[in-house]
């Protein structure tokens, strides 16, 4: 099942059965275009250290970067599973621009739920994810170094999955994907 399918017909037999008949809300769909790069153009944003982004559990799909301090990162992935029964398959590329990541692991809590290596000073996230969130913690050697986010939701590159701490305002979408975080005074 793709995320534009509508609800399983499995799960209307089901409520059917049960007695529990709610109505047809009509096909829900996310836009079902290929998403590959949308250009060879790789975007600078600017982030700053913020509090953490908190996307409710299963409510949303999104990748939330999060700058920590002292060249310490994060990048959680959250799934919509609740709103559209699906699972998140996530593949996200981390590389500091100039520097090294030099250690990446799984938030307090979270360990065993996704894959994550850390391999000639690159990180990568792999998660499948539905009503619990996934992420990765790691270290940039340069605190001063941005740091390039790819982000692919079910092998489509979509620029619109990114949140961030921007100057004054929280960002929800980039200009590209792969995008540069720029870490900036606020």
């Amino acid at each position: 099942m793709t995320r534009g399918s509508t609800l399983p017909l499995l799960a209307r037999a089901l409520a059917l059965a049960a007695g529990t008949v709610e109505p047809d809300p009509g096909p829900r769909t996310v836009h079902e275009e290929p998403y590959t790069r949308p250009s060879a153009t790789v975007s600078e944003v600017e982030i700053v250290q913020a509090a953490p982004l908190v996307s409710p559990e299963g409510e949303g799909a999104g990748v939330f970067v999060e700058l920590r301090g002292d060249g310490d990162w994060a990048v959680t992935t959250a799934c919509d599973t609740k709103v559209t029964y699906l699972t998140c398959t996530w593949d996200v590329l981390i590389e500091a621009r100039g520097a090294t990541i030099d250690s990446a692991k799984a938030p307090p809590g979270r360990e065993g739920g996704a894959v994550i290596t850390l391999a000639s000073g690159k990180a990568e996230l792999h998660a499948a994810s539905t009503s619990t969130n996934d992420g990765v913690l790691f270290h940039v050697t340069d605190p001063a170094a941005a740091v390039r986010v790819e982000a692919w939701l079910d092998g489509r590159a979509d620029p619109r999955v990114f949140y961030w701490t921007g100057p004054d305002v929280i960002h929800e979408g980039a200009p590209s994907n792969p995008v540069d975080f720029v870490p900036t005074a606020p």
